[in-house]
C-alpha cells in the first residue's frame, strides 16, 4: 500500500526489481539442483538383510545377508555375501482390457 501511495520514492521499481531477481535466483536454483541430482552416482552400495530366529532378541542362528557390488568372499562365518543385482526399470502400468463382447454374446434385443 505504501509503495502505491508514494510513487516518486522509487520503491515500486525496487519492489519489482527484487521480485524479478528472486524469480531468476529460484529458476537458477532449480537448474543447479537438477544438474547436481543427475551428477550424483552411488558407486558403492551395501544392503544388509537380517533374518532373526527369535522375535524378542538376537539369538544364535540369526542370519545376515549382505549385498554389495563386488564381494570378496561368499561367507566369513558371520555374514553371507552376494552380488548386488543390477537396478531394474519400473514396469509399465497396463490396465486389463474390458471384455464386454463375451457378456453380450447371447443377447438379442
Amino acid at each position: 500500500m505504501a509503495v502505491l501511495l508514494f510513487p516518486r520514492s522509487g520503491a515500486l521499481r525496487i519492489h519489482f526489481g527484487s521480485m524479478v531477481l528472486s524469480l531468476i535466483l529460484l529458476v537458477a536454483g532449480f537448474v543447479v539442483y537438477g544438474k547436481v541430482l543427475r551428477a550424483v552416482h552411488a558407486d558403492n552400495v551395501r544392503i544388509t538383510l537380517y533374518l532373526f530366529k527369535a522375535r524378542s532378541a538376537p539369538a544364535a542362528g540369526d542370519i545376515a545377508n549382505v549385498f554389495i557390488n563386488s564381494p570378496h568372499q561368499d561367507n566369513d562365518g558371520e555374514y553371507f555375501y552376494g552380488v548386488l543385482p543390477a537396478p531394474s526399470r519400473p514396469a509399465k502400468l497396463t490396465l486389463p482390457r474390458l471384455r464386454t463382447e463375451s457378456r453380450l454374446q447371447g443377447y438379442k434385443p
